[in-house]
């Protein structure tokens, strides 16, 4: 029975493998920086088996950056159901972001083997930097620069800077 017990953990594995499906939901196709994407993640088993130990690795890859960030779920779906996971992820780089679960696997009752999930299409998303619209009279003008010719003493000889070249004392 000891050499059997591990066979048929595997068998089970592969077997709930191919009746367990993953979907990306997502509602948004442009974002600005700061604001919160908000994805569902849908598992869905249609066998009558249970996954006990459902591993969802969701990973976010950055087209402009070199990082990705990467967040683990330890999931139960039950037999004929499905489970919906859904996560709000702040954006804070700007850019294209791909949303992608090729990661995710399972695992047998033993612990024994790993066995991945075909991956889902994900989804992308565009991050747009935040938009100021310009002040007006924040604005640099130069003709309303108050100048050093413009403020000159009247009393004292020298201090108009205008006449700076016009000293004759030393």
């Amino acid at each position: 029975i000891m050499a059997v017990l591990p066979l048929l953990s595997a068998i089970y594995a592969l077997f709930v493998r191919e009746h367990l499906s993953i979907d990306i939901i997502n509602s948004q196709d442009v974002l600005i920086r700061g604001e919160k994407l908000g994805y569902d993640v849908v598992i869905r088993n249609t066998s009558l088996f249970v996954v006990s130990d459902f591993n969802l690795v969701v990973k976010c890859t950055y087209s402009n950056y070199q990082g990705e960030d990467s967040y683990s779920y330890q999931i139960s779906v039950d037999g004929t159901d499905k489970e919906i996971v859904r996560i709000n992820q702040p954006m804070t780089l700007v850019g294209l972001v791909s949303v992608d679960t090729s990661q995710s696997y399972i695992m047998d009752p033993l612990r024994m083997f790993k066995f991945t999930i075909r991956r889902c299409d994900g989804c992308k998303v565009t991050v747009m930097p935040v938009l100021n619209e310009p002040d007006q009279y924040a604005m640099y003008n130069w003709y309303q620069d108050d100048l050093d010719s413009s403020v000159y003493s009247k009393k004292r000889k020298g201090e108009d800077a205008s006449q700076i070249f016009d000293i004759r004392n030393y």
